[in-house]
């Protein structure tokens, strides 16, 4: 039974050709310089990553190591005054959860 749906099965064309421009729009995606300061582990980093990935907007990633205590680094620290993750930077603007 399972084998005759499948056989008889027609995508919907609509939904096709959305996934066929989406398919397309990611592959136009030009670099930006939006960073997200993250954790791998951390929930509210992974939140920020897959909003982040559903807009499909071109990122770079970087690590923030608490055992080596990176967030405690000036540089990071006037990013985030906090010196929690995530951290979204761009250009010379900051964006952290408060």
């Amino acid at each position: 039974m399972a084998a005759i749906i499948l056989r008889d099965f027609q995508p919907d064309p609509a939904l096709s050709a959305i996934a066929e421009k989406r398919s397309q729009d990611v592959e136009k995606r030009t670099p930006s310089n939006l960073k997200l300061y993250a954790l791998a582990w951390s929930i509210c980093s992974q939140r920020v990553r897959l909003a982040i990935e559903e807009k499909q907007l071109p990122y770079d990633e970087h690590t923030v190591d608490f055992t080596k205590a990176e967030n405690l680094d000036p540089r990071y620290l006037e990013m985030n005054p906090r010196g929690d993750v995530p951290t979204i930077s761009e250009y010379d603007q900051s964006l952290f959860d408060t």
